[in-house]
Formats: C-alpha cells, sequence, structure tokens
C-alpha cells in the first residue's frame, strides 16, 4: 500500500506538462511578437506563431483555451502575464470560436496591440486582401497593418497610404504618383452551400484612371 500512496503522486507529476501556446500575430508588431514569445518562454510555454483571420465574432483581444488543459493553473498564469505586457480587458472563450479549435492542452491568443480596445474601434479589421468582384478589371488590393497599401492590375502596381478618415469611407492617397481615392465600406454576411461568409465590400467613390471602377471584397468564412 506505502507503494501504492507512493507512485499515484509520481502518475500525476509525470502528466502534468504547460499547454502548447499558439499566438496569432496578425494584427500585431514584430515587437509585440518578439516580447510575448519572451514572456511566454520565461514561464516554461512553447509558442508557436500562426497569422490568420479572427473569427468572425472576436472583436478584442481574446484568448481561447481548450477546458482540458493539464495544468489548471496555465490559463491563470497566461493571462496575467499577457495583463503584463498590455493586454487588458481580455475575453477568455472555451475551446471553439467560428471554425477554429483547439485540441487537449493548448491555447490560443487572439491578440490587439496593446491601446486597441477592439476591431470595431480601428481599422485593423480592415487591413486585408482584397480582390475585384463580378468587373471586367481583374485587381487587387492590399491593406496592410502599418496603413500601406498596394493595388495592382495587368501587371501594374501602385502604392501609397490608406486611413478611414470618415465611417464607412476608406482613402487611398500618395503625393507621387499622386493618388486621393475614396471607397465606401460595407459588411454583410453570404452564405453558400458550405455555410455563412463575412463580407467585407468596397464600392468606389471616385474616379482615377489607375484604379479601376471595380467593387472590391474580401470573406471571412465562420
Amino acid at each position: 500500500m506505502k507503494w501504492l500512496l507512493t507512485f499515484i503522486p509520481l502518475v500525476l507529476l509525470g502528466c502534468s506538462k504547460s499547454p502548447g501556446i499558439y499566438l496569432n500575430e496578425r494584427y500585431l508588431t514584430d515587437e509585440n511578437t518578439a516580447s510575448l514569445r519572451q514572456a511566454m518562454a520565461e514561464r516554461g510555454f512553447d509558442v508557436t506563431s500562426v497569422n490568420i483571420p479572427f473569427p468572425a465574432n472576436v472583436e478584442r483581444s481574446t484568448v481561447m483555451y481548450s477546458p482540458l488543459l493539464l495544468d489548471d493553473r496555465a490559463l491563470d498564469t497566461v493571462v496575467k502575464t499577457l495583463e503584463q505586457e498590455g493586454y487588458s480587458a481580455l475575453q477568455l472563450i472555451p475551446l471553439k470560436q467560428g471554425k477554429h479549435w483547439y485540441k487537449q492542452n493548448s491555447l490560443g491568443l487572439y491578440l490587439l496591440p496593446p491601446g486597441a480596445a477592439s476591431l470595431a474601434s480601428s481599422a485593423l479589421r480592415y487591413a486585408q486582401h482584397y480582390q475585384t468582384e463580378r468587373c471586367d478589371s481583374h485587381a487587387s488590393l492590399t491593406l496592410s497593418d502599418d496603413k500601406h497599401f498596394t493595388y495592382r492590375q495587368n501587371g501594374r502596381q501602385l502604392s501609397g497610404r490608406w486611413e478611414i478618415p470618415d465611417t464607412p469611407y476608406l482613402r487611398l492617397h500618395n503625393q507621387q504618383p499622386y493618388v486621393n481615392f475614396y471607397y465606401r465600406i460595407a459588411r454583410e454576411t453570404r452564405s453558400d452551400n458550405l455555410g455563412k461568409i463575412d463580407v467585407i465590400t468596397l464600392t468606389p467613390m471616385s474616379d482615377d484612371n489607375a484604379i479601376a471602377d471595380c467593387r472590391m471584397v474580401v470573406g471571412t468564412r465562420r
């Protein structure tokens, strides 16, 4: 019996393991990511970086976690570490959000930069790669997190800065070559045989020979 009582704690100790951390760096700077990786590593967590769209209804910094964590204290440790790094008002969601699953003993961090309260209150949600829709001119528009844009059409490329001066308008601008182009932003949910898709549509509000008079769209499947 003494052997049995000694063996059980050893088995439990052997099963204890820090969860894997999946850090979504989509809206984070290199400095943000490096600081977080170091802070998590110092606390014994193994961090894997990913770069994928946020689930449609995740609007602020969120921790998704498996209810099957082997270390009951891990979630609390991760949250406290994030708060120390400047990520406050965290949302905690178990296991699944949209199409994003977390297997046993893992956590997913969907973070906005410190100081950004939510995607809804910032322009970050629009930093995506857009394609023309139902238009003879095939073009693409990439809006980067650092507020630079790249427009490509028929082998030509145009670049500059983008901003949202007043909702629901998005502006592309540059001095040389000169660009001052506006889109109207609309958001909607579409459905197909596979489910629902959250779509952002940019409709031209300006005329410019260098930019096609076409709607640009991007969709995120739920």
